[in-house]
């Protein structure tokens, strides 16, 4: 029987470390995945979207949001490849299509799906976007400002329990054979026996980020007037566009790095 176990604070720098050392086992794969995976679910997204924003606004997100559990279910089979020795492929983003394990996966999307739509209606987050865009002045309302805020501070605090529910729920299905719900579970008691060493990931991830994007900034400023402003906007896009190639399969890998520790199940290489 499958056994989660408790680990150190510290093992949050290791499943960084060591996602970090498994995208690199092949990066333009990964970075090919990632952009395949963009231009699939984008255009879905904004074209839905459109067609449905008068009968049923949101639904588009909805359907992409199942389609792109499915698509990481693969992705984690390509990380379990790599543990083996086996080469990533890119055709590893649709492996959970004929895996068996779509229907699960697929349950895995809607209940995310569900749960994000009701945590954007009961933060209120839902309202206050719509009003935002009602607004006919330039300058935000300081009381509008104030619910956006109290809106968006209530929502992150509700997708932390939704976000346990489902951060290991793939690789459990894929990996673990297990039903959708059972995974969800198992991923929230995973994750709350493993709050520490989150924690850490968390923090280590802004601290980087936050690095990130000063040195960007002052460098995008000190180019911004030597180049010109039109330029450096499309350089700013297309380092923003190979930073994402970079760091969204870097944050999978790593969460696969660490469903491996709790797990004890395959390579921590």
């Amino acid at each position: 029987m499958m056994q989660a176990r408790s680990v150190s604070a510290g093992s949050g720098w290791h499943w960084l470390s060591g996602g970090a050392r498994l995208f690199m086992k092949n990066p333009p794969v990964w970075m090919a995945m990632v952009f395949l995976y963009f231009a699939i679910t984008m255009p879905m997204i904004f074209g839905l979207e459109y067609a449905l924003k008068s009968t049923m606004p949101g639904v588009g997100g909805f359907i992409v949001g199942v389609l792109g559990v499915m698509l990481v279910g693969g992705q984690i089979l390509g990380c379990r490849a790599l543990d083996k020795g086996e080469p990533l492929k890119v055709a590893h983003l649709f492996a959970a299509f004929p895996s068996g394990r779509l229907g699960q996966l697929a349950i895995v999307g809607v209940i995310f799906g569900l749960g994000y739509f009701l945590i954007m209606k009961v933060s209120g987050m839902a309202n206050a976007q719509v009003l935002l865009e009602q607004q006919q002045s330039p300058e935000l309302d300081p009381a509008l400002a104030q619910a956006i805020l109290q809106a968006y501070l209530l929502m992150l605090l509700m997708l932390i329990p939704l976000m346990m529910l489902y951060v290991y729920a793939p690789a459990l299905v894929m990996l673990g054979n297990m039903s959708a719900l059972n995974a969800m579970a198992w991923s929230f008691v995973t994750c709350l026996r493993n709050i520490l060493p989150w924690l850490v990931y968390c923090v280590i991830v802004f601290i980087i980020c936050f690095v990130l994007a000063f040195a960007g900034g002052v460098l995008f400023a000190l180019l911004a007037a030597i180049l010109g402003q039109q330029l450096i906007t499309v350089l700013f896009l297309a380092a923003l566009a190979l930073v994402m190639l970079v760091v969204v399969p870097i944050a999978l890998t790593s969460t696969y790095r660490s469903y491996t520790d709790v797990f004890n199940d395959g390579n921590m290489g």
